[in-house]
Order: C-alpha cells, then structure tokens, then sequence
C-alpha cells in the first residue's frame, strides 16, 4: 500500500460515469471523501480541473469538497520537464496538448516516488510513442508506482 495515491481525472470520471455513479452509490463517495481528508489519496489541482461533470450532483460534491480533494503542492517545474522529456525530447505544441497535465499528475508521484502511486484507467501500450504514449508506461520508465482503480479500491479497502 502507498502513503498517497494520486487520482487521474479518468479514474474520477470513469467511476462517476459507470459503477459508482454519485445518484446510486454514495457511500463510495463518501469512502473516497474520506481517505482524501485522511490524506491517503488526492487528486492533483490541475489534474481536478480537467473534471467538468454535467451531472449537477456530482458536480456540486466536487465544488464542496474540492478543498478535501486536491493536493495542493505543485512538482517543481524541471520535474514536470523531466517528465516530458519521456515522452519525447522534441514534442510539438500541438503534441504537449496532447498530453495535457498528464506530466504534472506523474511528476507528482515522482516527487516522492516511493511512497506516492498514480491512479488511471489508462492501460499500458509500449508501442506507443511520444504523445500518444500512456501514463503507465511513462510512470514505468520512471519507477513511480501506477495501478487501475480496481486494485486502489482493493488497497484502501473498500
């Protein structure tokens, strides 16, 4: 188990908008509320940003406990550059959109890579290359732990 796992906006959407869906299953809500304000999981801010639910309760949950839900520290920026260089060393302006706040989220975890783990529903895919490459195979080449939203619920024990 990590000391801080770092949710990615998929995981947050992903979960909304198929099993635990805020109208039907809220004490996952309410779990997650929970181990967020015991400091044990949070979403990145700009990470959080990328969340635009339509859903009016949902998004009302987040406004509320935004404060209990984001991590505030930002990874120095030569961090969030080393990371992008794993990506590629070259990448576009219209590549870096691509990638959005993914390097952000990563040099997070890389801050302080032995106890912090990324939380995505993006699957590993090797083949991958420069922007098009995935937040697993990225973390992989950094050594920073990655897991699916199965294996965070498992750990924090849901």
């Amino acid at each position: 188990m990590s000391d801080l796992y770092l949710i990615d906006s998929s995981t947050v959407i992903t979960l909304q908008n198929t099993y635990y869906a805020k109208n039907r299953v809220r004490e996952f809500w309410e779990w997650l509320l929970h181990h967020a304000s015991a400091g044990r999981c949070n979403i990145v801010e700009i990470i959080f940003d990328e969340i635009t639910p339509h859903d009016g309760d949902f998004k009302k949950w987040l406004t509320t406990n935004k404060r209990s839900l984001i991590l505030e520290s930002e990874p120095p920026r030569s961090l969030v550059e080393r990371v992008v260089q794993f990506y590629a060393p070259d990448l576009t302006e219209d590549e870096l959109e691509m990638i959005s706040n993914d390097p952000f989220l990563i040099a997070c975890a890389l801050q302080r890579k032995l106890s912090r783990c990324v939380v995505t529903t993006e699957v590993p895919k090797p083949s991958k290359k420069r922007a098009n490459r995935r937040i697993p195979d990225v973390c992989n080449d950094l050594g920073v732990k990655c897991i699916d939203p199965v294996r965070f619920i498992r750990d924090l024990d849901l």
